[in-house]
C-alpha cells in the first residue's frame, strides 16, 4: 500500500485497494482505506461508505476522512 502511494499507482490499482478493504488485518484495512482518497472513483466512493461500517473503528475513521477529503475536492470520476 505505502509503495502504491509513494509512487501514485494507487489510481491504478485501485480494485486491489478495494479488495484490501476486506483483509483480516484492521491495519491493512485502514491503510486502504486511507490510500483510496487518491483514487475518487464511484467505485471507491461506494466501497469507503461500506468501510464506514466496519467492526474497527480505526477502519470507520479512515473511511471517513477518505470520503470527507473526496467530497471536499469534489472529484469523483
Amino acid at each position: 500500500i505505502e509503495i502504491a502511494e509513494v509512487l501514485d499507482f494507487v489510481g491504478q490499482v485501485s480494485e486491489e485497494m478495494i479488495t484490501l478493504l476486506d483483509a483480516s488485518d484492521h491495519l491493512v484495512r485502514a491503510a486502504a482505506a486511507t490510500a483510496l482518497q487518491r483514487c475518487p472513483t464511484a467505485e471507491v466512493r461506494e466501497a469507503l461508505v461500506q468501510a464506514t461500517h466496519d467492526r474497527s473503528s480505526a477502519v470507520q475513521n479512515a473511511a471517513k476522512s477518505s470520503l470527507e477529503l473526496i467530497q471536499t475536492t469534489g472529484a469523483v470520476n
